[in-house]
């Protein structure tokens, strides 16, 4: 039995075959067309309990058809092709998908770290390729996978860095200051790129895929995100400041790009990055002290500067997570740094109004407890 519904303009299915269950997008916008998809998948997976595993699927060709798949679907897919790239170039295009072991993921680690790469890279690669083998694992049926594969990662070192409303303001003012010089241009695109990270908590690969489209101003301005990471759209609440800087950046828009920040190339980084990142070293901001407690002040470190802002706002972490576009409440928390100063402020706010209890009082109460 077969259970066909429809989520936006196309239908999806999903069965039990042998108690194996297959669902998934039948890319079709009518029931007839996708009654006649499940219908010859059904035909196709029955086919395959009789025969077996029959399908031999080379490690190149496997990572070449989940990109024909998925990088089409995806908005920002340069960074997913990379790293699917990279991979063809250390493991074996030749190696067959039912030889990938936890000791292919063993010797991928290693070679990674023998190249110098860090934790946190080395976790993204054994990640990507944790992908690909879920996607042949769904789609391609036929080809036999070892299911005991280990796909252990590297454990991360976290040091979460956090923007004082001192350094913001130091940050701005150099910024306009730098904004009225032959850079003019430069400094005022960083500057509002800077409002819009700081008061989003957007990641930079959502702020440069903003389009014009996505900004929907009025008495209580929107920003409408794609986050690129769970393939969903965010409505997100525009400051005051953002919403007078992409309304004068509007105004003063060149060219007929739909990107608020086009770059080099349509929906790519900025070129002008690397300025900022100097700019951050220039105000101090990595020192090395600063650096050996906290690690370094990066623009994601901007992001991590907003959660705490609406945690310290008293903000709820399941809200903060949806600001964030997060699908876990354990990695919103690990984005938030409180220190001490907070929780006894915090304290002092739970307890201010409290009643005062005189001794006298205390012993009435007691006897008539």
């Amino acid at each position: 039995m077969s259970y066909l519904y429809k989520r936006g303009p196309v239908f999806y299915y999903d069965f039990q075959w042998e108690g194996v269950r297959y669902n998934g997008s039948t890319k079709r916008r009518t029931k007839r067309e996708a009654n006649e998809f499940v219908d010859a998948l059904r035909r196709k997976v029955r086919q395959q309990s009789i025969d077996g595993y029959s399908e031999e699927l080379s490690f190149a060709e496997g990572v070449r058809a989940y990109n024909e798949a998925k990088l089409p679907t995806l908005r920002s897919p340069a960074g997913v092709k990379s790293t699917n790239r990279r991979l063809m170039e250390i493991i074996p295009a030749h190696l067959k998908w039912s030889d990938i072991s936890t000791e292919v993921v063993d010797d991928l680690r290693a070679h990674l770290e023998a190249k110098g790469y860090k934790p946190n890279s080395i976790g993204l690669y054994v990640s990507r390729l944790q992908a690909v083998y879920r996607w042949i694992k769904r789609h391609r049926k036929a080809v036999k996978l070892d299911t005991s594969v280990q796909w252990d990662k590297p454990k991360r070192t976290r040091k979460f860095r956090v923007m004082s409303d001192a350094e913001e303001r130091a940050l701005f003012a150099e910024v306009t200051e730098r904004a009225q010089g032959r850079y003019r241009d430069t400094y005022q695109d960083l500057g509002d790129l800077l409002t819009l990270l700081i008061d989003t908590g957007c990641r930079i690969s959502e702020a440069v895929t903003a389009t014009w489209e996505s900004y929907v101003p009025g008495s209580k301005p929107l920003l409408e995100l794609y986050r690129h990471k769970t393939d969903t759209v965010d409505r997100l609440p525009v400051s005051e400041r953002l919403d007078r800087a992409l309304l004068a950046r509007r105004a003063r828009r060149k060219g007929t790009s739909s990107f608020i920040f086009p770059g080099g190339q349509e929906g790519h980084k900025p070129t002008n990055l690397p300025v900022l990142s100097a700019l951050f070293d220039d105000l101090g901001f990595n020192n090395p002290t600063s650096v050996k407690k906290f690690g370094r002040f990066t623009i994601h470190s901007l992001r991590h500067t907003y959660a705490t802002r609406l945690i310290r706002a008293g903000v709820t972490p399941p809200l903060v997570m949806k600001l964030l576009g997060h699908t876990s409440l354990n990695t919103t928390m690990m984005y938030v740094t409180l220190t001490d100063e907070d929780a006894i402020d915090a304290g002092r706010k739970a307890l201010t109004g409290r009643p005062v209890v005189s001794p006298d009082m205390a012993q009435s109460a007691l006897r008539n407890y």
